[in-house]
């Protein structure tokens, strides 16, 4: 997962895979069949682990914009370890691969925070925290393009105190494009 991660597809071979895995490549073959089938394996340890790490902050609060504000926070602490390649391993990955069951899998993981965000904010609404006029799926791509823009510029080196100002600035919208309800 790392060197998919650190690297990309493309850029990781498959001497690079048996060297770091410790296998030779007949075993390569036989327990994962082919390099995209791995790298699809990759894809899914990366968002049951990483991905698991912030989106789960998306249920832990009890408001919706506390919850997504714990997203975005989590986003600039954990894809800024120093332990780990910077970024989103699931935004870097090219979705102009000629391998189309890579492309299926990459767009369905990129689609997951989009609709979790927006079913946080129904949740919200079912609340009465978000009033029943707000367009939780516009506000809900907004975010996520603000988490994945902050994911993008992680990968080019931005730091942890820039993304958290960055998630500050994208919190400081929350009462215009989701103004508390007066009355129902």
């Amino acid at each position: 997962m790392l060197l998919f991660w650190d690297k990309g597809y493309d850029g990781t071979s498959l001497n690079e895979l048996m060297t770091a895995m410790k296998i030779k490549s007949p075993s390569l073959y036989a327990a994962f069949g082919s390099k995209e089938d791995l790298f699809l394996e990759a894809l899914e340890l990366y968002w049951s682990t990483v991905g698991e790490e912030i989106w789960s902050e998306l249920y832990k609060y009890e408001r919706a914009q506390d919850s997504i504000q714990a997203v975005l926070l989590a986003t600039a602490r954990i894809l800024t370890r120093e332990d780990r390649p910077h970024g989103c391993f699931v935004t870097q990955t090219d979705l102009k691969s000629p391998l189309p069951n890579l492309r299926v899998g990459l767009k369905v993981l990129r689609c997951k925070p989009f609709e979790m965000l927006k079913n946080r904010l129904r949740l919200g609404q079912a609340s009465r925290e978000i009033g029943p006029h707000v367009d939780c799926e516009s506000v809900a791509h907004y975010y996520g393009i603000v988490q994945r823009g902050m994911a993008m510029v992680a990968r080019d080196g931005s730091p942890r105190d820039t993304l958290e100002k960055v998630a500050s600035h994208a919190m400081g919208t929350w009462d215009k494009i989701v103004p508390y309800p007066t009355a129902y």
